[in-house]
């Protein structure tokens, strides 16, 4: 079962070339229907050669990528799959592709493979993550970064399933590449885009999650250092003419952090206010009430939410006094401001589950008394940046 000629042009030949990649790609479907066959080394060698006929649109790229879905479970498809060139050819697929279903299939392939990959401990697997990401990384940044709609969502989704699901050691590789700063300034073009236009609750979701994703594993400075600069772009915007494009665009992306904890503070409150009131109906109906969709939603959202938060309070509270001279009074005042009203619901919410708790260990298996507790530790912890606000009025 060689089938060389999925790669190989013959000029000469009797058969069209293209008639015979598509019996060679009909019949390692077939093949590949099977567990046993699909995990055999003739299947998986053939994994490089069948990515180099993927095409945007392609009616035969459609067969090919339910085949490489198919052969990429196991160690070795897997590291197959994740060769730079492999990840390369169906990402011109997620990125070129006008039709739904080639887009939405290469995207499936990609999580597939990565998400399948983190999940197995094994050297060769965590170096062939380590390259792959630097490849998958700066080309979804990149495209996150465009104005069309459909393939910004595709790059969102792709980035929000990966990579939260990456271990720590398959980051080295990218978190050590000089051109990181770039790849994050990308990053942070297409999430801003995304947040202050128009969204539904999953597409903003998803950037929520990227976000505290990417605080997590880059740190606070590629999203909060802008801050640094508000008060010159509030200056600059102040003595442009009116509709100047680049002193508006320089104070947004100034200002998008304080945006930013705006935007996930409401949510916040507005989950917080959700969960206290479910709580107390169910306290005072004295039974269960059980909505797994919105359960769901909450345990996912409400930690990234605080995150984003808590990230807040530590850059805030890392800065030295001469840096808090390049941000804006009235912008730190108004974060400032929205972190206490936070807090506040916060602590209530808090209050109110201990006080439910028959016990102090009932809530070590309750997340989000367990993410309220972090916050709150960390916002009487961090006091220190009030008073750094403080020398700065």
């Amino acid at each position: 079962m060689s089938y060389s000629f999925v790669i190989d042009h013959s000029v000469d030949a009797e058969v069209p070339d293209q008639l015979l990649k598509e019996i060679a790609v009909n019949i390692l479907a077939c093949f590949s229907r099977y567990e046993t066959l699909a995990k055999d080394k003739n299947m998986i060698d053939r994994i490089a050669g069948l990515s180099r006929l993927l095409k945007p649109d392609d009616d035969l790229s459609k067969e090919i990528l339910h085949i490489l879905l198919c052969v990429s479970t196991e160690k070795h498809g897997l590291i197959r799959m994740l060769d730079t060139d492999v990840i390369k050819n169906i990402l011109e697929v997620v990125v070129g592709s006008n039709q739904k279903e080639p887009r939405e299939l290469a995207s499936q392939l990609l999580i597939s493979v990565y998400t399948r990959s983190a999940r197995i401990s094994a050297p060769s697997i965590n170096q062939a993550l380590e390259y792959s990401l630097c490849t998958l990384f700066p080309i979804l940044c990149k495209t996150l970064d465009q104005d069309q709609k459909l393939v910004k969502f595709e790059s969102l989704n792709l980035l929000s399933s990966i990579l939260p699901e990456m271990p720590a050691e398959s980051l080295k590789q990218l978190k050590s590449d000089s051109r990181l700063s770039t790849w994050l300034d990308h990053l942070l073009g297409g999430l801003r885009q995304i947040l202050t236009s128009k969204t539904n609750d999953e597409q903003r979701d998803k950037a929520i999650i990227l976000i505290g994703c990417s605080l997590r594993l880059f740190g606070n400075q590629w999203l909060f250092g802008s801050l640094l600069h508000t008060r010159s772009a509030s200056r600059k915007k102040e003595k442009a003419p009116a509709g100047d494009k680049k002193a508006d665009e320089a104070y947004q992306k100034a200002n998008f952090p304080a945006l930013l904890v705006h935007l996930v503070a409401i949510e916040a409150k507005i989950m917080l206010d959700d969960i206290n009131d479910h709580a107390l109906r169910e306290h005072n109906e004295e039974k269960k009430i059980v909505n797994v969709t919105r359960q769901q939603r909450q345990e996912r959202m409400l930690p990234e939410y605080f995150n984003i938060l808590e990230s807040a309070i530590e850059f805030l509270s890392s800065q030295e006094d001469e840096q808090f001279h390049g941000m804006d009074v009235e912008m730190l005042l108004k974060i400032r401001k929205t972190l206490s009203e936070v807090m506040d619901v916060v602590m209530e919410l808090l209050r109110f589950k201990q006080g439910m708790a028959e016990r102090p260990e009932d809530l070590d298996q309750d997340m989000i008394a367990q993410a309220c507790m972090r916050i709150v530790s960390l916002w009487m912890a961090e006091q220190g940046y009030e008073i750094q606000e403080g020398k700065n009025k």
